[in-house]
């Protein structure tokens, strides 16, 4: 008999409850963004961040989210992740419509410089070029192109000079060509 009302108690207890509606969130405008997430590993997010134009509290807009996609390409891109790949941001809705937007990342490796040629330039007019070693970052080629073009004008030839990559995956390694034209 003490087993029937155990059994009988321990039944009683794990009864269905009375269904509750869910809470709602009534400071929430459909598709308001609530979050923006930057999903990766080791990511300088202060600077991902900064460029962002999808902010907690916009309505969810595809074309500034697609913006945003390239914009973080680009800065990956810029600080020497050459092979980085942003993919298509996931937008899921929550309690409601409440937006949260994720951008995927595979920032790849960092790049170095392998080595740069100048071409279309004597040795003498272009001067010596050191990135070899070096974060092939956007700056500092920008930087490197800018001193060879200005030292073969100064050399008296009008020349514009432009920079162009060759890449190595595998080792993570790129070769810097300055043309003069």
């Amino acid at each position: 008999m003490t087993i029937a009302l155990l059994a009988g108690w321990v039944g009683i207890r794990h009864l269905p409850q009375e269904a509750q509606a869910e809470p709602v969130i009534s400071n929430v405008k459909p598709q308001e963004i609530r979050s923006v997430g930057l999903d990766g590993r080791g990511l300088p997010m202060a600077a991902l961040r900064s460029v962002l134009e999808t902010q907690v509290g916009n309505i969810v807009d595809r074309a500034a989210i697609e913006r945003d996609r390239k914009a973080l390409t680009e800065t990956l891109v810029g600080r020497g992740y050459l092979a980085a790949n942003v993919g298509e941001a996931r937008v899921t809705f929550g309690v409601g419509g409440a937006a949260y937007v994720v951008y995927p990342i595979q920032q790849g490796p960092l790049f170095r410089v392998r080595s740069i040629n100048v071409e279309g330039a004597s040795a003498a007019e272009a001067g010596v070029v050191t990135l070899a070693g070096e974060v092939a970052d956007a700056e500092r080629i920008g930087l490197a192109r800018k001193a060879v073009e200005e030292r073969v004008r100064v050399r008296g030839k009008q020349s514009a000079v432009v920079a162009s990559l060759s890449l190595d995956n595998a080792a993570g390694l790129v070769d810097v060509r300055l043309t003069a034209r």
